[in-house]
Order: structure tokens, then sequence, then C-alpha cells
């Protein structure tokens, strides 16, 4: 028998085929209903949710129930904040001013109402449809002030655009780039026009998660830096070069900026404390 010929080429490496992207989001949503809720309420839903379901489920949290809707990014956001605990740092003494900026559904509004009841929050959200569950879920803490509005580094009408990721990444631009035609058209104000508007002598905290934006809003905060105790961000350079280095220069002078998963901390030298208040009630809600 004659030997084969080898070519010496080595062999082709097979590659395994990947799942298609959507399939990838909704495995990704089937996990967070099941770690935020549990197997049973979490498991239900995400099968709901799998046979086209959108409609508005409710889950509880402290003994509240909070407003979702299935099919879409909410899940995700719900379990960041309350699963995951995204801002779970907290600030001695408690603030008395929060702001905010980019509050979505108001999920974390409402963590933040339940960590800190005395303090005053102004939830900022541009988006109408998530405007109205944020006034929904936070009707239970009279010491929140809703406001759909969008936090920018002018007062104007701006364009709420949708970068088709889901109800999580609607954004705010001029249309100077280039982008998408406007979902709408919202007003936007600076953090000096709610600080004048609302008579607040500092902002305690600065929650901040405005998908770009804040590469403006940084770049333009001159007036206002000065008056802000800590900041809570979520910083997308991905989507907008510039972000980390506009955080950088207007935070060069707080006490301690440091990194802790998808949320970057900047605090002037009040001390702070690691400050979980519990998950999202395992239970049918």
């Amino acid at each position: 028998m004659m030997p084969e010929k080898h070519s010496g080429r080595a062999p082709a490496m097979i590659t395994p085929p990947q799942a298609p992207e959507g399939v990838k989001r909704g495995r990704l949503r089937t996990a967070r209903y099941v770690q935020a809720l549990g197997f049973v309420r979490g498991g239900w839903l995400s099968l709901r949710e799998a046979f086209g379901d959108r409609r508005l489920v409710s889950v509880r949290y402290r003994g509240k129930r909070l407003k979702m809707r299935l099919n879409t990014t909410d899940i995700l956001v719900l379990y960041s904040v309350f699963q995951r605990q995204d801002y779970g740092l907290g600030l001695v003494p408690g603030p008395a001013t929060i702001i905010d900026a980019g509050a979505y559904t108001g999920f974390s509004t409402v963590y933040f109402a339940e960590k800190y009841p005395a303090a005053t929050i102004l939830a900022l959200e541009p988006d109408p449809s998530n405007y109205a569950l944020l006034v929904d879920n936070a009707r239970a803490y009279p010491n929140v002030i809703p406001l759909n509005m969008a936090l920018w580094h002018c007062d104007c009408q701006i364009g709420l655009r949708d970068r088709g990721t889901g109800h999580w990444a609607f954004f705010v631009d001029p249309g100077e780039s280039g982008a998408a035609r406007p979902r709408t058209e919202v007003e936007a104000v600076t953090l000096r026009t709610l600080i004048d508007r609302f008579g607040v002598e500092r902002v305690d905290l600065l929650k901040i998660d405005v998908e770009g934006a804040e590469k403006e809003i940084f770049e333009h905060a001159g007036d206002w830096i000065e008056r802000v105790n800590a900041i809570f961000a979520e910083l997308h350079d991905r989507l907008k070069p510039g972000c980390s280095e506009a955080f950088a220069r207007i935070t060069a002078s707080f006490g301690r900026v440091f990194t802790d998963g998808m949320t970057v901390y900047a605090i002037r030298e009040a001390p702070v404390e690691p400050g979980p208040v519990g998950a999202v009630d395992r239970a049918k809600g």
C-alpha cells in the first residue's frame, strides 16, 4: 500500500457555528430573569417572552411593585441595578440631593430612594415611553421628582435618537454627527439649570448613564462641577470616543476616582461604605 502524500500544511481549523446575535441576547435575558427573579417567577416570565409576549408585568422590590416590559432591555437594567448592585457603593453621610440622569424606567431611582429615603431625587428621562414607567414606578416615593427631559451641555430642544439596540439605548444628539432621524424632540437642560430651578445648594450624588452624551456634558462642566460631591457614571467610549478623557479632566480635583464593574466613581473626601440594599424579591408579584 502506498503511503498518503502530505502537503506539509497544517489541517484547517474548524470554527464552531456561532449563535446569531438575537439568539445570544435572548439567552442573556433568560439568564437575567432567573438570576434576578428566581427560577419559578423568572423562568415563567422568560417563557412568556420567548412566545412573543410584550405586555407589562410587575415584580416586587422591598414590598413595593415595579412594572417592567417583556421583550425589552428592562430585565437587563433591573438585573444590573438590583442584583448586580451597580450603584451599591454607599455614601456617608447619606446624600441630601441626588440627580439621576438617564433614569430609564426608574429602577435606579427607586434603588436610591430606598437606600437614601431622606434625599430629594431629580430623575431625568427623555424618552416618553420610558418616562411613563419611571413615573409609575416612582409613585410610592414622594421624595422623587420625575422630569421628562435630558441632561445636556446647553438648554435647548434636541433630537432623541434610536440606535436600534433596545429601550436603554436612546440618546440625544443635535444631528450634527449624521445620527439617525430623531425619534422625537425633547427638552434638554444643563445641570446648572437644574441647580438654579430647584434651588439646590449642592448635588451630593450625580448618577449619569446617558449613552455618550456625557462627553459634551463633562466638557462643559466648569460652572457646576464644584457643586457636585460624587459622580456615579457609566462611560460610553465605545459609542463616542472621548468620554473617559472628559470625565478624567473634570474629576481631577476629586479625592477618589475608581472603577467597579460597569460604574466609574468619583468622590470627594467624604467617606464611603459598601451598601447593598437587597435584590428584587424572588416571589410571584
